[in-house]
């Protein structure tokens, strides 16, 4: 989302799937309220069962 204190601007919306079986499936299950951690360009994210990380892309 873009900062906007008038409205909230969604730049992306994304859900991550597994596809490993041939079906995408979600890769995070509800609840997953943990809150989501940046440590050196990595992003973690907790949910019910599995903790997945993404590499984040530099400008």
């Amino acid at each position: 989302f873009k900062a906007n204190p008038k409205q909230f601007d969604l730049v992306v919306q994304w859900e991550p799937t597994d596809n490993t079986a041939g079906v995408a499936r979600p890769l995070l299950r509800y609840p997953a309220w943990a809150a989501p951690i940046v440590s050196h360009g990595l992003l973690y994210v907790r949910g019910k069962d599995r903790l997945v990380c993404y590499e984040l892309p530099r400008k």
